[in-house]
């Protein structure tokens, strides 16, 4: 399911971004390059490791929100 996500990114089909719950256990994000860099994925996952222990985000971001959103699935 991991390379079907993998494989499905495509910039032709404006599709850069996949994520999926895996056995309502794992969360996996499948980003284009073009969208997130190395210092930003670790930003992003920083941010949603503190959601998902119900910590304060120190530094509050653009997509906050949309991290918040994706705890609640």
């Amino acid at each position: 399911e991991i390379d079907k996500s993998i494989n499905s990114l495509s910039i032709k089909n404006n599709h850069l971004v996949d994520i999926k719950l895996i056995n309502k256990e794992y969360v996996i994000f499948v980003i284009h390059h073009l969208i997130i860099d190395g210092i930003s994925w670790s930003i992003l996952l920083d941010n949603l490791a503190a959601l998902y222990n119900k910590e304060e985000v120190t530094r509050p971001y653009p997509y906050a929100s949309f991290i918040k959103e994706v705890i609640t699935l």
